[in-house]
């Protein structure tokens, strides 16, 4: 929903709102899972994340980004599903070309992420 005010010249009192609908969110992955290895626990500092999802359509890309923590370094990173072509390897960022199929399970292992440092 998006809402719209008009308040008086002082700011102070509302003279008018209106409210409207906007779009509808369709939501496009089912089962999302997402595990990290526990190398951290045995003081490695490469780890491995596994994602799976159900696509609601076909797809051919999948971006995965670390946004938190900070200093992630995913430069190294390889993948551990064959078919699967990493197309790029940033600092937080890994792009995955593969085949994606509507209503099946899809699952990308990316190896060698490197942990923050403490």
């Amino acid at each position: 929903f998006w809402q719209a005010s008009h308040f008086s010249s002082e700011g102070n009192r509302r003279l008018s709102i209106g409210i409207m609908k906007g779009w509808e969110i369709i939501p496009q992955l089912q089962q999302v899972d997402v595990q990290l290895s526990s190398a951290a626990a045995r003081g490695l500092r490469h780890i491995m994340l596994q994602v799976s999802f159900v696509p609601f359509s076909d797809a051919s890309l999948l971006n995965i980004s670390v946004l938190h923590p900070p200093g992630f370094d995913l430069r190294n990173a390889s993948l551990g599903v064959a078919g699967q072509v990493l197309l790029l390897a940033q600092q937080n960022l890994v792009q995955v070309q593969f085949a994606i199929k509507a209503g099946a399970l899809a699952r990308v292992v990316v190896q060698n992420m490197e942990l923050p440092r403490q």
